[in-house]
């Protein structure tokens, strides 16, 4: 029997909506000069992320970076842009149940990851 996690890599990602009760998610708009060392720090991260169910999203003027393993659709990063970026928010944290849980200019990882360890759900889950 497939599990949630896997079903979830087993089609296109049209929205954040698909991922909800199933992973957290982080958010990254990065430039040019920041994206690289943005990707690096969360790949090198990976164990941290994954125990944390989290995917990342790396969004930059060319091109969407991410640890999803299925596809991702133009739509996906248009919602994105649209919902959640702007000006001020460069970050954004969502949790399982697709709330906002935290937005920043920029990513701050072991401050999101410790901010994750104090939730709820991220308790329960490491009982």
């Amino acid at each position: 029997m497939a599990t949630k996690e896997a079903l979830a890599f087993e089609r296109t990602l049209f929205n954040v909506e698909q991922l909800r009760w199933v992973n957290r998610i982080i958010l990254v708009s990065a430039d040019q000069q920041s994206e690289a060392e943005v990707i690096s720090r969360l790949r090198q991260a990976k164990s941290k992320i994954d125990e944390r169910h989290l995917l990342w999203f790396v969004f930059s003027a060319e091109r969407l970076t991410s640890n999803y393993e299925g596809e991702i659709s133009q739509s996906f990063v248009r919602d994105i842009h649209h919902k959640y970026f702007n000006n001020q928010v460069k970050f954004v944290l969502i949790g399982k149940d697709g709330g906002i849980k935290d937005q920043q200019p920029v990513l701050r990882l072991n401050s999101t990851l410790a901010l994750i360890d104090t939730m709820p759900m991220r308790q329960s889950e490491t009982k």
